[in-house]
Parts: C-alpha cells; sequence; structure tokens
C-alpha cells in the first residue's frame, strides 16, 4: 500500500472496508457451526470483496452466487440473510429476494456460469441508457470455461460496462491453477479479446478498491470492459470439513503470514494513524450482530 494509494481514499471509506472484512471473518466462523460440508469457505478473500464494494456506486450490480459471503456481507446484505442463504438454511428463498435491493443477481454455482448472466446484465445497461455497471466475480477455473471466452468476447465486441473479476485463489478445487493454464497471470487472457487486464494483491483491499474503481470508471464512460484479477489464497479446505492437505506447508504458511484482515488492521495502525480504540470498537460490534443473528 502506498501513500498514493492512501490519499485517495477517505478515513470512512478505510473504515467500512475493515467493518466488512471482519464481519465476514465472524460470520463465517458462525455459518460452518451451521452449515456442515455443505459450505465453500472464503476466508483469506475478505480484502477482494470488501474491495470491490467499495468501488461501487449506489446503482451498480454484482453477480455471484449465494455462497459467496464475503461479497453479500461487502454489499450490505442483512446478515440475517447472509447466514439463511450460505448455511442454506430455512427462509433461504425469502433471503434470496432481499439481495437485489443491495445490487447483488445471483447465478447459479456452476464455475462461469454468472459471467454471461453478468453480460446480458451489462447489454441491457448499455441498450437502455443507463450509467450502471456490472461486476461478475468468479474463481481462476472459471476462467478454463466457454462461458467466460464467450461472456468476454461479448462484452468486448460489444464494448459493454462491464468488469470481470477474477478472485485466484491459486487452486481450482483441489489443482493448483498452475497446472490447468500455460499463464502465469490470468488479466494476459484480456490482451486476446481487446481489452485491458490488470493483476492486483487480493489481500490488500485499497489495492483492490483502486483496481475496481479504475475498471468501473472505464466502463461508465463507454470504455467497455475490463478484466481485474486479484491474487490471494482460501486459508483452508475447499469444503467445510476440508483439511489444507492438498496445500504444501510452506505456501499454507506463507499464504497464513499474509491472512488479510491482521494485515489490514495492523497497516489501518501503523500507517494512517487510525486508532487502536476505533478499530476495537468496530470488531465488537460486528461480533455483536453475528451473535444476535445466530441466536435468533
Amino acid at each position: 500500500m502506498t501513500v498514493l494509494t492512501l490519499l485517495s481514499n477517505h478515513r470512512d471509506t478505510l473504515l467500512s472496508m475493515y467493518a466488512a472484512m471482519v464481519k465476514t471473518r465472524l460470520c463465517e466462523e458462525a455459518v460452518l457451526s451451521l452449515a456442515g460440508a455443505d459450505y465453500l469457505p472464503v476466508r483469506g478473500q475478505e480484502a477482494v470483496a470488501a474491495g470491490t464494494a467499495a468501488a461501487l456506486d449506489e446503482g451498480d450490480r454484482l453477480v455471484t452466487t449465494r455462497r459467496c459471503l464475503h461479497e453479500l456481507v461487502a454489499c450490505g446484505v442483512p446478515l440475517r440473510d447472509v447466514v439463511r442463504l450460505a448455511a442454506a438454511q430455512w427462509g433461504a428463498a425469502e433471503a434470496r429476494a432481499s439481495a437485489p435491493a443491495h445490487g447483488v443477481i445471483f447465478s447459479t454455482g456452476t464455475p462461469g456460469a454468472g459471467i454471461p448472466v453478468a453480460a446480458g446484465a451489462a447489454l441491457a445497461a448499455k441498450v437502455t441508457g443507463s450509467d450502471r455497471v456490472v461486476v461478475v466475480s468468479f474463481g481462476d477455473g472459471a476462467t478454463n470455461t466457454g462461458a467466460f471466452h464467450e461472456a468476454a468476447n461479448l462484452a468486448a465486441v460489444q464494448r459493454l460496462p462491464l468488469v470481470l473479476l477474477c478472485q485466484n485463489n491459486l487452486y481450482s478445487r483441489y489443482t493448483p491453477v498452475l497446472e490447468t493454464m500455460r499463464i502465469n497471470r490470468i488479466a494476459a487472457r484480456a490482451q486476446a479479446y481487446g481489452m485491458p487486464g490488470r493483476t492486483v494483491d487480493g489481500n490488500d483491499p485499497v489495492a483492490v478498491r483502486e483496481a475496481v474503481g479504475e475498471a468501473v470508471a472505464l466502463a461508465r464512460a463507454g470504455g467497455g470492459p475490463m478484466l481485474v484479477e486479484c491474487v490471494t489464497f482460501r486459508l483452508g479446505g475447499y469444503r467445510a470439513g476440508d483439511g489444507p492437505d492438498y496445500i504444501p506447508p510452506e505456501d499454507l504458511a506463507m499464504a497464513m503470514a499474509e491472512d488479510p484482515v491482521p494485515r489490514y488492521e495492523r497497516w489501518l495502525r501503523e500507517t494512517t494513524g487510525i486508532d487502536p480504540e476505533s478499530l476495537a470498537r468496530i470488531a465488537s460490534a460486528a461480533r455483536r450482530e453475528v451473535e444476535e443473528v445466530i441466536s435468533w
């Protein structure tokens, strides 16, 4: 994180991203106690969602799935609904209905399925003359699907107001990403469609906000789509209950040292001058909110 990126962010935005990350971490811990093996953990990827949501304007849309708890929290979906959706618990249909009010469009959990949905939503925005921008979030494995390639090509040809947001956690389920493609950076795929691509540190919410903000501004101005690759890491197994046995111990140790939640908290304290008491109050409020939802 640089002084330049700090100057482009107000204190309230920095703290709102911290609140989203802490709330996500606590909420996931609670969901894991309810959901069992059906839940797909996102621990370690909180900064991507927090930075992305902070870059969107009211009226913009984020296409994701009901299991992407970090994005639902960051977009402001009520925690009661987030828990019901992520844990597939009672009232999930009712909870799903509340998401559009917070700019969320759901697709299925099939890798890449949301990308054509997002391209359609972006096409609708263009045809109707709206200044709405659509962001679609997906994993590294989705970039190997036909849905990704077809939607990316359509978005580029039609100059759609679409941001392709890849959360590259370096594993396609249990397989290292370097065993599924011959390129070192997924953002390089943007060149094939004639759109810009950018790779950023997905554990840094300020860097994510800056990159997604650049892509959103380009799309809103009629410049067409952009592929933003956020390199991060899932700090645990692919599914709840899985162990990280498929991850080399040294890689997991390096990832744990870059855990985005404590890392961002340290940066806020040491670089921005935000006092520890303010951060503690945010964390306490998030914990109370999660406890109230679980008690309910």
